[in-house]
């Protein structure tokens, strides 16, 4: 592959095919059968089981796109104010 980024401590096994101009960011880990298309970018600690399309970036494990991962992140700290509010209304109900 020319032009690619591998950083420090990343982990390739078996039949991995990484294409040019990739990313792959500290502790990032790949396992075969797969293909880490033109300028895809992999975040550190991410686990890729399955191929990444071309420009895309992804994160977690299993890796999936980074901006569906913020989204969910988001929703989730949403959420924390609504279950404290369920919690505190359950605890003023009178028990039948």
């Amino acid at each position: 592959p020319a032009r690619c980024l591998v950083m420090a401590q990343v982990g390739i096994a078996g039949r991995v095919l990484v294409e040019d101009a990739v990313l792959l960011a500290g502790q990032a880990g790949l396992a075969d059968p797969l293909t880490v298309h033109r300028g895809a970018r992999v975040a550190a600690q991410s686990g890729v089981i399955g191929d990444v399309a071309a420009g895309a970036t992804v994160s977690v494990y299993p890796a999936r796109d980074h901006r569906d991962v913020l989204r969910q992140a988001a929703a989730l700290r949403r959420l924390t104010p609504l279950v404290q509010l369920l919690e505190h209304i359950a605890h003023r109900a009178p028990t039948p």
